[in-house]
């Protein structure tokens, strides 16, 4: 009996120590998830421009995800972008959709309503997407930069 009442409280004590690290590596998976969904988002559609050798666009949506809208957190959609920039028009094609991330307690944000990228993979103009946990942790928040050239870098960025 006494045995078995060490070996509970031994077991009690790695529990304690190692559950709160165990959520720490959780949330910080779910942020590298939301990040490298943005980074491939990017690299796809920079890829499709090249491919179909017309302007593609990823830009935020609604819950609709059937036209552009502000708000990256509701999720974001590729198509391609021929007469209007940025706009999904009727002469747009969605190419692809990309849902809200699934953990509300993540949000991000960018600094243009929609990228788009140009025949030869540049981007129209270059542009920051941050993703940030809603209880903000040192080094928890990662920047995607995506330069004119039309290339994503990923960095670790700091708490708002």
């Amino acid at each position: 009996m006494l045995e078995l009442m060490a070996a509970v409280a031994v077991l009690g004590v790695l529990l304690a120590v190692g559950v709160p690290s165990f959520s720490n590596i959780i949330r910080k998976n779910r942020i590298a998830t939301h990040t490298n969904e943005i980074v491939a988002a990017l690299a796809l559609a920079r890829s499709e421009a090249v491919k179909r050798s017309e302007p593609v666009a990823v830009c935020s949506t609604d819950a609709s995800q059937t036209d552009c809208a502000a708000g990256w957190s509701g999720g974001w959609i590729m198509f391609t972008d021929g007469a209007t920039a940025g706009i999904v028009d009727g002469t747009d094609v969605i190419l692809q959709r990309w849902s809200a991330p699934s953990d509300d307690r993540i949000g991000v944000t960018g600094t243009l309503l929609s990228v788009r990228f140009l025949r030869d993979g540049r981007a129209q103009a270059a542009a920051d997407f941050t993703v940030v946990p809603s209880s903000c942790h040192e080094r928890d928040v990662r920047v995607v930069q995506l330069n004119a050239a039309g290339r994503a870098v990923t960095r670790v960025g700091d708490c708002p």
